[in-house]
């Protein structure tokens, strides 16, 4: 499959989970309902179901569009830097966040998929340090440059409490992140030699095709062209 193809499918993905985002509330706003008792309180039976339904709630459109925009964004960097394990750590962050935030967060309707988006900006961030290539840690600064800004509503505040922001799912979020870049430490790495072996491979095997060393019937051509596609 092409680069621009799974590229083309991440960001399709990625929309569809933010549409929902927005489906939600559309259904909301327009019926004139308030759905977000539907998450019940922390620590309690009827808020188990927040771990599921939090995210997809929202109160109000400045809050649909601010976390829209960053949860694409994100979810984007997250698919094209991370093909092989984004899924993986998208859902993963989904749930520990749900569940960190049911455990610990204050008796109050969480609601929102912010917590969601501290923890991918949190595991963009430390995945970059991890990596420890300079294409990675230039992602990790622009991440803490252009979201700087967010650590103001990881700790209680005045801001937080005037503005009714949930600073328990950003700081949670923000843990999760963390645990899931230190996590999938290894295989980030491992992943970035392999790909740059497969690009020595490949340039390998392709140089010795077009000066004839490897003719076009040699078996072993064909393996390793499909092995490194």
């Amino acid at each position: 499959m092409k680069e621009s193809q799974t590229i083309s499918q991440s960001i399709r993905y990625i929309l569809l989970i933010a549409s929902v985002f927005c489906a939600v509330y559309l259904m909301q706003w327009m019926w004139e309902q308030d759905w977000s008792h539907w998450v019940g309180y922390p620590r309690t039976k009827e808020g188990v179901i927040g771990i599921f339904l939090s995210v997809w709630l929202h109160s109000d459109w400045f809050h649909l569009g601010s976390n829209s925009v960053a949860f694409i964004m994100l979810g984007t960097g997250l698919f094209v830097l991370y093909p092989a394990l984004s899924e993986k750590v998208l859902w993963i962050n989904f749930f520990l966040t749900g569940i960190g935030v049911w455990l610990f967060a204050r008796s109050a309707y969480h609601i929102g998929a912010s917590g969601w988006i501290y923890s991918l900006a949190s595991f963009l961030f430390f995945s970059g340090v991890f990596r420890r290539d300079r294409r990675s840690l230039l992602i990790s600064l622009t991440i803490m440059f252009v979201y700087a800004g967010m650590l103001e509503t990881v700790f209680p505040s005045e801001k937080t409490i005037l503005e009714h922001i949930s600073w328990e799912s950003h700081l949670i979020g923000g843990i999760v992140g963390a645990f899931t870049a230190f996590s999938f430490r290894k295989e980030i790495a491992d992943k970035s030699i392999m790909e740059e072996n497969e690009k020595i491979n490949y340039l390998e095997v392709n140089q010795n095709y077009q000066e004839g060393i490897i003719p076009l019937e040699t078996p072993n051509f064909v393996y390793s062209y499909k092995e490194n596609k």
